[in-house]
């Protein structure tokens, strides 16, 4: 697990129980972000952002207003850095009962990298019929 805390605008690592993160991972890295006292009643959008320019992808997960919220790295992301960061907002309804934004905040970006897998597709790394093993004769 790979535990965040945030606090104000600072997104800062707590705890790291996972060794390195290897990409095309699918529900398996779990993660934990703690927010501090100032982000009460904010909804919270969790970025993660890989990428330059055209290349950029981004991913949103949406969470409620708990300040405890538990999620999984998403799968999308490939090796390279990643820039982890979190807004919060609270919107509440104006005289013509429409929602505005009362108060936002978004925090820094926290630096993480992605190594490349090891692992080969089977297509490239086995021939087109396996030969069974052949026990050695003595």
């Amino acid at each position: 697990m790979i535990t965040f805390e945030i606090e104000n605008q600072i997104i800062k690592l707590k705890e790291r129980t996972s060794g390195e993160l290897i990409e095309n991972q699918l529900n398996f890295v779990p993660l934990k972000f703690i927010f501090g006292d100032s982000w009460i009643d904010l909804n919270k959008t969790i970025q993660f952002r890989q990428g330059n320019g055209e290349n950029e992808k981004i991913f949103n997960i949406i969470a409620d207003d708990s300040n405890m919220i538990y999620e999984k790295l998403p799968s999308k992301l490939k090796n390279g850095v990643v820039y982890i960061s979190v807004k919060g907002e609270r919107q509440e309804k104006n005289e013509a009962g429409e929602n505005k934004t009362v108060k936002q905040v978004e925090t820094n970006a926290y630096v993480i990298s992605i190594a490349k897998s090891g692992f080969k597709a089977r297509e490239e790394s086995l021939p087109e019929e396996p030969q069974p093993s052949q026990p050695e004769e003595n």
